[in-house]
């Protein structure tokens, strides 16, 4: 029996020196770097250069498609269109976003808070948000190069 219980130790000991035990803990994060140029309309995260999104400007703001934040980052994103008053919800870690259509108030964390570019829908129907707000609200650092026409950032999520 103990030469059993040895020699089990030992194929577990190999089989996670070989396999390791891979994945996040709930509290453990993934860094974001984020390059948009907007000369070339190219997007970059992490060096890994993405498929062109149908973004927009808007008095000065870049807007994205929901697409964008789900298909790219651990985002949550739930729509409501049971009344008049259509909301988006964008949620990640500890953040909620709640987008009313064609407003300028957002409630963060249950914080209302008044942004210069309301979201809007784009001409397929899918829902443009403002880049900028969404990427401060969780925390992260965004820049603007005005001779390079580019965006970045630096987030944690």
């Amino acid at each position: 029996m103990r030469k059993l219980a040895c020699f089990l130790i030992v194929i577990f000991l190999c089989a996670i020196t070989i396999f390791p035990i891979s994945g996040k803990t709930q509290n453990e994060v993934d860094r974001y770097s984020i390059l948009i140029n907007l000369n070339e309309a190219k997007i970059w995260i992490n060096d890994n250069e993405l498929p062109r999104y149908s973004y927009h400007l808007r008095i000065g703001r870049l807007m994205m498609p929901k697409e964008f934040y789900k298909e790219n980052f651990s985002f949550q994103i739930t729509e409501d269109y049971s009344s008049a008053n259509m909301t988006l919800t964008l949620s990640c870690n500890e953040t909620n976003i709640l987008f009313s259509i064609i407003s300028p108030y957002v409630i963060v964390n249950g914080i209302e808070k008044e942004i210069d570019c309301a979201p809007y829908f784009n001409h397929v129907g899918s829902w443009l948000l403002p880049f900028r707000f969404i990427f401060e609200a969780l925390g992260g650092e965004v820049g603007w190069n005005a001779e390079t026409r580019e965006i970045t950032v630096e987030v944690d999520l």
